[in-house]
């Protein structure tokens, strides 16, 4: 099922989520952890020179080496926050960048995914699950992660700012005392300017360090509005509870749709035995005219009254087709649509069965409420349109409609007709004695011969019960004999039913290659017996002309005229030339026969 398997895949892509966003803040931390060691050195480095100032006098003769031990301490301080400041640049800056970006994309594909589950799982209104809302914070929780991650990574915590600033004053402070120390002096002034500056240059660092790992902004907007950044882990444990809700959500929502298919399914059939038993009743009140008029009067009220039942129990089954249909094809639209360009692009010959099959749905309810529409016009005797077209093309399309627009037309055509025919029947001119005494006799006549009558009533019956009506391709309502044409299959015995579809006709072919081998068979069968009797005819000319040669050899043995040896065989041979062309004659045959059974046949003797 395709909700299973993407809730499953929902499931794998929320651990994989997990661990790259862990990855990318496992290495922010790291980074953090690296700042503030680099910081926390720089800062013990300016305390060692404070606190050395405050036990010192600037006026000792040291200086001069003092002042150079002081130059190369605030160099190595400059080395390593610069180096701190790369990585908010550079190869460092993009590496963090790119795994923020793949669990932002993981992120964006996990939400479609989300969101394309609760599409499929809409209510009949339309209306989205309530889990459409947990998505949607979220997603906004999420976007707010990232941007916490986004600005510690690019330093837009003020941090890079705050250690661009001391890395560029203690630069300034360098590049002036190293263009002064060319020049010979004690230096005061150049050790207290860095005194003053060590204060200054702490103050900067602890502002570093305080900004370090903050997400914020700047703190221009913090002090006006309140900052709570999002906790990964808080993250993560409403994802688990999402994804855990969507299975419930899923099951019960297959669930109430497979208890509403099974209700319309039971009203359908409701319907249906209640139209029937309305018919059956119908037929009885047409097979028993000797009633009352007072019972016809209030047969023909309830008739009436079941007819406006049938038509109010459609009207609402018709109702939830729609709404249950519109529901079924939207939530596998797209699932569908997934299948047919997979297909098409493996070139398969079937790709649209899938997409025919999914459209069937509303071509079978359109078909339903037109069928339904018409028995409702035939049994009121007024036209009965349980939708108009506008609600039609909402609920099915316009694409299911396009054979089904003539709806109205069909209905509102065929109970016309009907109509006309009544009212034909009214407005005929009285009928004459002349004609009421041509009607009296032709019912004695009827009654003297109650045969002759029933046998057309019965033909009659037969006649109308030979025929179906059904509505054809152009929506209009067409006679059909269920009695079908029977045609020989190739001119000879066989018969079967004139074939009306492409299925039959080839049925029909089947069986026209089926006599014809038959025939085939047949003629065979008559050759070999035909030849068998041949060669049982020869067989016994043989033994004729064999038992002729035996008799001559023992009548030329009995004369003596046989000379034992060579000579009984001369003559033996002798007479069997004389005999050949005798027995040829015989053996001759009068009909074509089969080489191979004569073959066979001299290959015995």
């Amino acid at each position: 099922m395709q909700d299973t398997g993407d809730l499953a895949d929902l499931q794998e892509e929320t651990e994989q989520f997990r661990e790259r966003l862990g990855h990318v803040g496992a290495e922010i931390e790291r980074s953090k952890e690296s700042s503030l060691e680099k910081l926390q050195t720089v800062c013990s480095s300016l305390n060692k020179w404070l606190q050395y100032f405050h036990r010192s006098d600037f006026c000792s003769p040291m200086n001069e080496k003092l002042l150079d031990e002081i130059l190369q301490d605030i160099k190595n301080m400059i080395n390593i926050l610069k180096e701190d400041l790369q990585q908010y640049g550079g190869e460092v800056y993009l590496r963090k960048m790119e795994s923020l970006k793949s669990a932002a994309s993981l992120q964006e594909h996990w939400t479609e995914l989300g969101q394309t589950v609760l599409n499929r799982h809409r209510d009949f209104a339309g209306a989205l699950p309530p889990q459409h809302a947990a998505l949607e914070e979220i997603n906004q929780r999420a976007c707010e992660l990232y941007q916490q991650y986004n600005i510690r990574i690019d330093g837009n915590n003020v941090t890079a700012k705050f250690l661009t600033a001391l890395v560029k004053s203690m630069e300034d402070w360098l590049f002036k005392v190293q263009k002064l120390k060319r020049c010979s002096g004690t230096h005061e002034a150049e050790l207290r300017a860095f005194y003053h500056n060590i204060p200054v240059w702490l103050a900067q660092a602890n502002a570093v360090m305080s900004c370090i790992g903050s997400s914020k902004l700047d703190e221009a907007e913090s002090d006006k509005e309140p900052h709570f950044p999002v906790v990964p882990r808080e993250l993560f444990k409403m994802i688990r509870q999402w994804v855990l809700s969507m299975n419930n959500e899923v099951e019960k929502s297959i669930t109430d749709l497979n208890e509403k298919v099974t209700e319309l399914q039971q009203n359908l059939t409701l319907w249906v035995v209640n139209l029937l038993r309305h018919v059956t009743a119908d037929r009885l009140s047409w097979d028993h005219p000797w009633r009352q008029e007072s019972d016809t009067e209030m047969d023909e009220e309830l008739r009436l009254l079941e007819a406006c039942k049938l038509q109010h129990g459609a009207e609402e089954i018709v109702a939830e087709m729609g709404r249950l249909s519109g529901s079924i094809v939207s939530s596998c639209h797209d699932i569908v649509n997934a299948i047919v360009r997979k297909k098409h692009s493996e070139m398969d010959l079937e790709a649209d069965f899938e997409l025919e099959e999914l459209n069937k749905i509303k071509t079978e309810c359109c078909n339903w409420i037109q069928v339904c529409s018409l028995l409702l016009s035939e049994i009121k005797g007024t036209p009965v349109s349980l939708l108009d077209l506008e609600k039609l093309r909402s609920l099915f399309g316009s694409e299911e409609l396009q054979l089904k627009l003539q709806l109205k037309d069909t209905v509102i055509s065929s109970t016309g007709e009907e109509l006309e025919a009544e009212d034909a029947n009214s407005n005929r001119k009285p009928t004459t004695e002349e004609e009421t005494l041509e009607v009296k006799e032709e019912t004695a006549i009827m009654q003297q011969q109650p045969g002759a009558g029933m046998d057309y009533l019965t033909e009659d019956n037969e006649a109308t019960e030979d025929m179906i009506r059904y509505v054809g391709h152009d929506s209009n309502v067409h006679l059909k004999s269920l009695k079908s044409d029977i045609v020989s299959v190739t001119g000879r015995e066989m018969t079967a039913t004139k074939p009306s579809t492409p299925f039959s006709q080839k049925e029909f072919e089947a069986l026209a290659t089926l006599e014809h081998l038959q025939m085939q068979l047949i003629e065979t069968e008559i050759r070999a017996q035909n030849a068998e009797e041949r060669s049982e005819g020869l067989e016994e000319k043989l033994e004729e002309a064999l038992q002729k040669i035996k008799e001559l050899e023992s009548e030329l043995e009995k004369e003596g005229k046989v000379i034992p040896g060579a000579t009984h065989e001369g003559g033996q041979e002798k007479y069997f030339q004389e005999s050949v062309p005798e027995v040829e004659a015989c053996l001759s045959p009068k009909a074509s026969t089969s080489d191979k059974s004569k073959g066979s046949r001299k290959s015995e003797y």
